[in-house]
């Protein structure tokens, strides 16, 4: 596998990865879910099964993102963030 963000301590280099992952899934869910707002022919997207769906899968992956983040040391979360920033433009949190 590629490493897109090095951890500090390589103990947390398989969680670091994960957590790139499931961020990078989550930002792909969110794009997903504003392109199935622009389509939608539903008034209220609450009714729209396909958004709905969208919108659980997207809360889903938010949540496992944040899981391997929070299982990081302060250390390794500060460093996966500015990294991520210098990646991306953005921060992950």
């Amino acid at each position: 596998m590629t490493i897109i963000i090095e951890a500090i301590n390589k103990t947390y280099q398989s969680t670091v990865n994960r957590m790139y992952i499931a961020e990078r899934k989550y930002n792909d869910l969110v794009d997903a879910t504003s392109r199935l707002e622009d389509a939608s022919k539903h008034i209220n997207l609450d009714d729209d099964k396909a958004w709905s769906k969208s919108m659980r899968k997207q809360e889903d992956m938010w949540c496992k993102f944040m899981d391997y983040f929070n299982d990081l040391p302060k250390r390794e979360q500060q460093n996966a963030e500015r990294k991520y920033k210098a990646i991306h433009g953005y921060s992950c949190v």
